[in-house]
């Protein structure tokens, strides 16, 4: 566990606003025979939560824009996390950002909500499904960023302490 110092706060400090994280699945230039031919990178890696009363909600959203080559089509097939109930999923989203009920074919987006333990570092599984063309099933992927829980403690000389990686 990484802990971040942060000195000099105003009284009212209160953390950004989450960004929305895109996930971009890409082809490996040279995977090798037993290795994975997608890889996969978040905008955003790592959340950290600072209000265990408020966690508010995680969005990871596919981006569809930039599809690897050879690719009909992708979407977000499941999600998992480390600890079974310390996330829910609040809302999934197809493309043009209408509710679904469910994950499945046209899943895009999804919006979780934290429940975390003090001091809980969590990590969150994507299972995207990439159908390439004249394949007879998709590949999943799991694709995770880590959520890592606040609220800041108060250190020995009055500077707030991180107990989680810090957002970029």
């Amino acid at each position: 566990m990484t802990t971040v110092l942060q000195t000099m706060l105003t009284p009212g400090f209160a953390p950004p606003s989450r960004q929305p994280s895109k996930l971009r699945i890409f082809r490996k230039q040279s995977a090798g025979p037993n290795e994975p031919k997608f890889g996969y990178s978040f905008s955003t890696m790592e959340f950290v939560v600072t209000d265990l009363s408020d966690q508010g909600l995680i969005e990871l959203s596919l981006d569809m824009t930039q599809m690897p080559p050879g690719v009909d089509s992708m979407y977000i097939h499941d999600f998992c996390c480390t600890r079974g109930n310390s996330m829910a999923v609040d809302t999934i989203m197809n493309e043009q950002s209408r509710p679904l009920t469910q994950f499945g074919v046209d899943a895009t987006q999804v919006f979780l909500k934290p429940s975390l333990l003090a001091k809980e570092l969590v990590s969150v599984g994507l299972l995207v499904a990439v159908h390439e063309r004249n394949a007879p099933k998709p590949e999943l992927i799991l694709c995770d960023p880590q959520v890592g829980n606040g609220p800041p403690l108060p250190g020995p000389g009055g500077e707030l302490i991180y107990p989680a990686v810090q957002l970029i």
